[in-house]
């Protein structure tokens, strides 16, 4: 099953084109035909939406929608219709229900040369520190504490209403690098935010001009490169650290360039090159990598636990799916289009039996450990809290398969989750919505909705320095725990 990095549209942001009914032009839409798409929307999720009131209830969403709907009230442009439109999609709390294009309306602005504040963050336990700033007030870890008189707090709370997220630490996890467009979405066509902040626990203020993305590459080009660790999400590297510990870091679960998106063979064979050095030389330790990973596919993921697992293993107890029109044409539409792998087949047959409403449980093949020669040494799997998608999962299954150790930082993407998205398009703006079909339950069976609990933890510092220090914990933790000389005993 593919499973598109849940929240990576940094990756995969979704280009959606716009079809206009009589009376509208392609970028404006008359109230009369908002009012209608935003009941189409909401009417819609109720049936499609896996399950739509998990985290709220339809008193309050129905409360939302008449928000809403009281802003529609004029000739609305596009991207001022997806802010809103996306605001009530995220009202839900769930990752996988979004509109794509949201976010992409930023990339439109600031391509045309729109100012923005250039400033990421790190969220902290609802605190705010500058990880980096393309302007000359601003230092790594300064505390925000207010951003036009509007407290940290509330301003987090404001962002939270545009971001589709199951979790405060999954929406802040995913803040720390969409605050300048969620600023923007609040704050459209500044050209100044005036900041308090603390340093050194002091309180200052300042004036933060906001610049175009030239201006913030002029000054990002001009400065001395720092001393900060920077983790390539699309590399992939295997290396022997010592005789005794191994590091491999897989790069993303589909290919990023060259290569057709899911075709997993040049991986699979770096996959098989580094399992084979650590069998031929012995190596009695290894650690994979997948911080920052954006997830990607089991195809890609299972043939690497494949050799280190000691039984058959799958990424789910169980995988309910809701049947709805959406999803059955959604299915359909892929299907015709070439795209007819066994999961879309499966998905078909079932849903010919079957009536909309209806739930059934989607049995998902059991994936045998590789046939022959398998590594048996101690492995460990290094995460944070930006392991999305099938590298949550993937940390999850071999946890839960007690394949693996788990060390680092808890993931913010949920192991148990609503997903396995679908979607559908609004019939006046031609707006294209996701949503999840099926709850997809970890491998244990746990069903509480949280990130994957590291079994060793390792905090990540605020500021991340080029030695990295989490890296060099984690092997620190490794050798404590393991013989140097040992080989795991075991099959080969």
């Amino acid at each position: 099953m593919k499973r598109i990095p849940s929240v990576a549209a940094m990756f995969f942001i979704g280009w959606c084109a716009a079809s206009a009914e009589a009376g509208n032009d392609p970028e404006h839409y008359t109230a009369e035909a908002l009012n209608a798409d935003l009941d189409q929307l909401y009417e819609t999720l109720k049936i499609a939406h896996a399950d739509l009131f998990i985290e709220v209830s339809e008193a309050a969403y129905d409360a939302e929608h008449a928000r809403i709907r009281e802003q529609l009230d004029r000739r609305m442009a596009r991207d001022e219709v997806l802010a809103l439109f996306q605001q009530f999609v995220a009202f839900g709390r769930v990752a996988h229900a979004r509109i794509e294009e949201a976010a992409a309306a930023f990339e439109r602005y600031r391509e045309a040369g729109g100012a923005y504040l250039p400033l990421s963050v790190r969220i902290r336990e609802g605190r705010a520190f500058v990880d980096a700033y393309r302007g000359s007030v601003l230092q790594p870890g300064d505390e925000i504490l207010a951003i036009d008189e509007m407290q940290l707090p509330a301003l987090l709370r404001a962002m939270r209403r545009h971001q589709s997220a199951d979790t405060d630490y999954l929406a802040h996890t995913m803040l720390e690098w969409q605050f300048p467009r969620l600023l923007w979405q609040l704050f459209p066509e500044r050209k100044t935010f005036r900041a308090r902040f603390r340093r050194d626990g002091e309180v200052l203020e300042a004036t933060l001009p906001t610049l175009t993305r030239a201006q913030s590459s002029e000054i990002a080009e001009s400065r001395p490169a720092d001393d900060r660790l920077e983790l390539s999400w699309t590399e992939r590297e295997f290396r022997l650290i010592d005789d005794s510990l191994g590091y491999l870091r897989p790069g993303p679960f589909y290919n990023v360039k060259g290569d057709a998106l899911w075709d997993n063979a040049k991986f699979v064979a770096f996959i098989d090159d580094a399992f084979g050095q650590l069998i031929e030389k012995r190596v009695p330790a290894l650690v994979i990598d997948i911080r920052d990973n954006p997830g990607g596919d089991v195809s890609f993921s299972d043939p690497m636990i494949a050799w280190f697992a000691d039984k058959p293993f799958g990424f789910s107890s169980h995988f309910e799916v809701r049947v709805s029109q959406p999803a059955i044409e959604a299915n359909a539409k892929r299907l015709a289009s070439g795209n007819d792998n066994d999961t879309s087949k499966r998905y078909a047959r079932e849903y010919a039996t079957r009536e909309a409403g209806e739930t059934f449980r989607l049995e998902m093949p059991r994936v045998e450990p590789r046939e022959g020669e398998r590594y048996p040494g101690d492995v460990y799997v290094l995460v944070n809290r930006r392991s999305f998608s099938n590298a949550t999962t993937a940390a999850a299954l071999v946890q839960d398969h007690d394949f693996a150790t788990v060390i680092g930082e808890e993931t913010a993407d949920l192991a148990t989750t609503l997903g396995a998205m679908e979607d559908f398009t609004l019939d006046n703006t031609g707006i294209v919505v996701g949503f999840p079909k099926a709850m997809i339950v970890r491998a244990s069976g746990d069903e509480r909705r949280r990130g994957v609990v590291p079994d060793i933890a390792i905090e990540t510092p605020l500021i991340e320095t080029a030695d990295d220090p989490v890296l060099t914990k984690a092997i620190a933790i490794i050798e404590q725990r393991s013989e140097p000389s040992a080989w795991r005993t075991g099959e080969n």
